[in-house]
């Protein structure tokens, strides 16, 4: 049986160990802990956030008033230096019918026509307002550096405005206004964009706005923010409550602590209430480093009745990571037990062929492009905590690596000859004629 190497520790901060929420001295405060990382780079990017500072500081002299906070609070830059534009236009009920007679090249005029479709929640875009909002954020990109001080001003003002609440929001790409001025940032670039980042990860709770900003980062700078980022999710749990994190979903943050985790954070995914959030934490097991969290998706399994509906559930993520030799054993063993009831067995053998995943994530940011997705479903589970929504993908072909299907097959073999249960066999059999046809097919 190969051992299983674990990638050495980190030193993740505990999740007691409470993170400062504010910043000493406004924005350049936060960056105390990455200049103790890498003097040259936090020096460089907190020269460029108190130039944006000063540059928010010039604005207030100048006569500008600060705009009203809608969602979120603001942050803990100092209120001398937050100044936010005063609207070009009144709030109006009804959209532009030319849209260039009021069109401003500026990207606080952009930004204030973004902000207005908050007057507008709960009404339904139409093609044109989609293509508007989508042009607008266009043109901030467009505009690159020159664009970074007004997006810094208005993250920094804690507002926000929930696309999902715009009918058709969906298809704008973003969730909210702060995530697609992220994406903006990432279009722009330099180190300005990655200061902003970074500022907005140290005072944000949204779980999703965590995920995204993560990603962000880590793509900039591999590895750097990967403790910061941990630390920012483990912050945010600790308020999770039986309505999630302020009323948002705690599944960003498990994928968080999967994606960037590592076994520093297994006794407190161990730890999590399974009537809460324990599917999550299955899956955000499952996928630690180098199988690091399977053994403990194995204990829940031991000994758990047929009915356990986490041991269950537990069984099919460890079908998902069957390449762990723990998780081979523990599915055998479950057969064995007779703890795998017969409706179960289409989906294991899917699992088990790499032809079905359930993950948190939704399915348009996973990269399917050797597969194809058939069809996807979404699992939504009404518990307390803010309840869970995980999504299950099914594939035309098999999604496994070469190195991945030898174990498989050798497992599938063994589990056909252990069982005399009719479905299992045919469940088996379809599985495993389709990873030989991959096989086959890479050869």
């Amino acid at each position: 049986m190969n051992r299983i190497h674990r990638r050495p520790e980190t030193g993740f901060p505990a999740i007691g160990e409470h993170r400062s929420m504010t910043m000493e001295t406004g924005a350049e405060a936060s960056f105390k802990k990455r200049a103790a990382i890498r003097p040259g780079r936090s020096r460089i990017i907190e020269l460029l956030t108190l130039g944006l500072a000063l540059w928010l500081g010039y604005q207030t002299l100048s006569g500008l008033t600060p705009s009203p906070s809608v969602t979120q609070p603001a942050t803990t830059i100092p209120a001398e230096h937050l100044a936010l534009p005063t609207p070009v236009r009144k709030p109006v009920a009804s959209r532009p019918e030319n849209r260039a007679a009021v069109y401003e090249e500026s990207p606080e005029a952009t930004l204030d026509q973004l902000t207005l479709w908050q007057y507008h929640q709960g009404s339904t875009l139409t093609g044109l307002d989609i293509t508007t909002i989508q042009q607008d954020l266009t043109q901030l990109a467009q505009l690159g550096p020159q664009a970074i001080p007004a997006i810094y001003q208005y993250l920094s003002s804690g507002q926000d405005i929930d696309f999902e609440a715009l009918g058709n929001g969906r298809h704008l790409g973003h969730e909210s206004l702060r995530l697609a001025l992220f994406e903006v940032l990432h279009r722009i670039g330099g180190n300005e964009a990655e200061a902003i980042w970074f500022n907005t990860l140290n005072n944000t709770r949204i779980p999703r706005e965590i995920a995204a900003l993560g990603q962000y980062l880590e793509e900039w700078a591999p590895g750097h923010y990967q403790a910061d980022i941990v630390a920012a999710a483990r912050d945010a749990f600790q308020l999770a409550t039986d309505n999630g994190v302020e009323g948002h979903d705690t599944g960003p943050l498990f994928q968080v602590f999967q994606k960037y985790g590592n076994a520093d954070l297994i006794p407190e995914l161990e730890q999590v209430s399974q009537l809460r959030w324990g599917q999550y934490a299955a899956v955000a097991l499952a996928g630690l480093p180098e199988g690091q969290g399977i053994p403990s998706l194995v204990r829940l399994v031991q000994g758990a009745s047929p009915n356990n509906l986490s041991a269950r559930f537990a069984l099919q993520v460890l079908a998902q990571e069957s390449d762990h030799p723990e998780a081979q054993v523990a599915l055998v063993n479950s057969l064995h037990n007779q703890q795998i009831p017969d409706y179960l067995w289409p989906d294991l053998a899917g699992l088990l062929a790499g032809t079905y995943r359930i993950q948190i994530q939704t399915p348009l940011s996973t990269t399917t492009a050797t597969a194809g997705i058939r069809s996807t479903v979404t699992m939504t589970f009404q518990n307390p905590g803010g309840g869970q929504q995980l999504h299950g993908i099914r594939y035309y072909r098999s999604t496994l690596s070469e190195s991945q299907l030898w174990p498989r097959i050798r497992l599938i073999e063994t589990l056909y000859q252990e069982t005399t249960n009719p479905k299992a066999k045919r469940a088996l059999e379809q599985a495993y004629n389709i990873l030989w046809s991959t096989l086959d097919s890479q050869e």
